[in-house]
């Protein structure tokens, strides 16, 4: 045989040469689970991958009160993955603490718009998006935490799937951003 040594002439293959090689491709494919699933990194790049699979669905539905619980779900599973010190955790917890009242602000713009809009013309020029003319409230400003932490992150020695969920994850934040916007805007400039 020339060429590559690895190559495999099948025109020569007996029955027992073919079993041998059909056991030999198995059992590497037992090796490779095998340290699949001995390897954490591995194990770490998978479940990256079924998240930011699962935030890509959760987005194209565009269910804002889908998202928003995703969001909260994924930043308290921060707290037990990423947050190693104390400023971290302090980091992570603010930023909980942050959506949480953020959530109350949804709320009230969700059930109760005329409320919102009084609430929202107490806003100063300061407070609000002068691009959209809405009150940058603490749902805002939550979401805007989250998208500067999650930034901060990508900076940091990850993986290419880590990295990758973290891009989706500030998908996932753009996303419900863009929904609430749409919200607010409706509710603040609906004078009917």
């Amino acid at each position: 045989m020339t060429g590559n040594r690895y190559r495999v002439d099948f025109s020569k293959a007996t029955t027992r040469n073919l079993k041998k090689h059909n056991t030999a491709a198995n059992f590497t494919r037992a090796a490779y689970r095998e340290r699949e699933l001995s390897d954490p990194q591995l194990l770490v790049n998978r479940a990256c991958k079924n998240e930011a699979d699962m935030i890509n669905t959760i987005i194209a539905a565009r269910n804002i009160e889908e998202m928003i619980a995703l969001e909260l779900r994924l930043q308290t599973n921060d707290l037990e993955k990423y947050a190693h010190s104390a400023a971290e955790v302090k980091g992570v917890e603010q930023g909980l603490a942050d959506l949480q009242s953020g959530i109350h602000m949804y709320i009230l713009l969700k059930s109760a718009p005329e409320q919102y809009r009084e609430l929202a013309k107490g806003f100063t020029d300061r407070n609000r998006d002068k691009r959209l003319d809405v009150p940058k409230d603490g749902m805002r400003y939550a979401l805007s935490s989250q998208m500067t932490r999650l930034q901060n992150r990508h900076s940091l020695q990850l993986s290419e799937e880590e990295k990758a969920l973290l891009v989706v994850r500030r998908m996932l934040v753009d996303a419900i951003c863009e929904g609430y916007s749409a919200m607010q805007l409706e509710a603040v400039h609906d004078e009917s």
